[in-house]
């Protein structure tokens, strides 16, 4: 586990030392954003949501006239139930965005650790995005940057009263829906930093006016027990 660790931690150095490049660009001051940030990532089903989607289900095969005791027609597995953590690490620098995950595995069931499977760069400049694989020792095929569909994520709320201080900075809430999934995203956004990409919630017309330093994305009938939360934490 440790050597798995260790390998990985040094990959990831050689590549961070390395990805430096001069564009004869003149360059931005960035130095008030730029950092090294931590997302702490938390995914939640609690066994309060699995328990009512199961009786959804049975409430709807009895309805069709079918039984509970009914073995012909096969039921659909239970809703898997956990409680997950990782970190999303975020480089902002003038010129590039880095970022790579780093699952929680020490809080699993499994001695295994995959350590850091993908680490993504993009270069400001060109807005192209690449990906390194330290698995693999594979570096993909560059491309542009891929944003979500402005029309997915509809505004609700813009609550200015609501406010916290996230990374140092004064953030107010946001509410959308989730035209596709018919979830909410809670957000909490600065207007002090204005960045064009977000490894969450990747939106342009968002991202012009604010950026979100906090979301939570959850079932509006559960929304503490089936929900998806980052919060944004700076290093330095």
């Amino acid at each position: 586990m440790r050597y798995v660790s260790e390998k990985c931690w040094t990959i990831v150095f050689i590549i961070l030392s390395g990805t430096h490049f001069s564009f004869g660009q003149e360059k931005q001051n960035f130095t008030d954003i730029n950092g090294h940030y931590v997302i702490k990532e938390r995914w939640v089903v609690s066994q309060i949501y699995a328990d009512s989607v199961e009786k959804e289900e049975l409430d709807s095969r009895i309805k069709k006239g079918g039984s509970t005791n009914d073995f012909i027609t096969p039921t659909p597995p239970g809703i898997a139930v956990f409680d997950r953590k990782s970190n999303i690490h975020f480089l902002i620098e003038s010129e590039q965005f880095i970022f790579y995950k780093i699952n929680d595995e020490f809080k699993s069931d499994t001695p295994l650790s995959v350590g850091i499977s993908s680490i993504s760069q993009i270069d400001r400049i060109n807005k192209k995005m690449k990906s390194f694989s330290p698995n693999r020792f594979e570096t993909g095929v560059e491309h542009e940057i891929i944003y979500k569909n402005d029309d997915r994520f509809q505004l609700m709320e813009v609550n200015k009263n609501m406010r916290r201080q996230i990374c140092n900075r004064d953030c107010f809430q946001v509410i959308l829906n989730d035209t596709n999934t018919n979830r909410q995203v809670e957000m909490y956004v600065t207007e002090e930093m204005i960045i064009e990409y977000n490894p969450v919630l990747n939106v342009k017309k968002y991202l012009t006016d604010y950026y979100p330093l906090y979301l939570k994305f959850y079932d509006p009938k559960f929304p503490e027990d089936n929900f998806r939360e980052y919060e944004f934490y700076k290093l330095k």
